[in-house]
């Protein structure tokens, strides 16, 4: 999946799990920045113009599970939640969900309430999105890069939890919408469902590394390539000096 924008007078170019594409554009340096996604340590051989960083990502591979197979695999909480969801008639899921403009918006509250710079709807323009609604109303949704034969996730979002009956299904309806994003991928030929990076040293982030563990996924190592020419960093060191 490659994403190309522009930037003022600068272009730039984001690869998602391609790595031919991405070896290419490393190698051609026709864009002022580059960033990309691999599980490849050595795509940029010993250029040291690419930056390469390091971190983990859950790797479930659905395959020829069963659905039951599927929930079984789970660790206990997550399966016991899940399978809850199943006799909750108010509950809905949609994927794919062409409600964009909702899951957008519902994203960039999110991400206000995480104190978080949300990215532009443009971003997200080859994503996939999956919706699940209480009573038709969206309360949380997943966006993923769609990379076949990987989907990867790209955010999880959900509604502001408060006292309604509504919010006590946010995290039950959350985590059975990633059992239908692993059931989709199954059933429409991707080997993998990546449910995005963790981090098990922040404890900021402990919580959404244990929901991204709950589901029976392998742990990968993975990686991230940037390239910045040097015009692009020297404009964008003044740009951050200033303010």
């Amino acid at each position: 999946m490659v994403i190309e924008r522009s930037i003022v007078l600068f272009r730039t170019l984001r690869v998602i799990l391609d790595d031919a594409a991405l070896a290419g554009v490393l190698k051609a340096k026709k864009h002022a920045y580059i960033t990309g996604l691999s599980y490849d340590p050595n795509l940029a051989g010993g250029d040291v113009s690419v930056v390469k960083k390091t971190k983990q990502t859950i790797i479930v591979e659905p395959n020829v599970m069963t659905d039951e197979e599927i929930v079984a695999s789970f660790r206990d909480t997550t399966r016991n939640e899940v399978r809850r969801t199943f006799n909750a008639p108010e509950l809905s899921f949609v994927l794919p969900d062409s409600n964009r403009e909702e899951s957008l918006k519902l994203y960039g509250e999110f991400e206000e309430m995480g104190e978080r710079p949300a990215r532009k709807a443009r971003y997200f323009t080859q994503s996939l999105f999956a919706g699940a609604y209480w009573q038709g109303r969206l309360i949380a949704s997943i966006i993923c890069y769609d990379a076949k034969p990987v989907l990867r996730v790209n955010a999880i979002v959900s509604v502001r939890k408060d006292a309604s009956e509504m919010s006590k299904h946010v995290s039950f309806a959350t985590r059975r919408l990633v059992f239908e994003l692993i059931r989709y991928a199954r059933d429409h030929g991707y080997r993998q469902l990546d449910l995005g990076g963790i981090n098990t040293t922040d404890e900021a982030k402990k919580g959404i590394t244990a929901f991204k563990m709950s589901f029976g996924g392998v742990t990968k190592e993975e990686y991230t390539y940037t390239y910045k020419s040097s015009l692009f960093r020297y404009v964008t060191s003044l740009f951050y000096k200033g303010r």
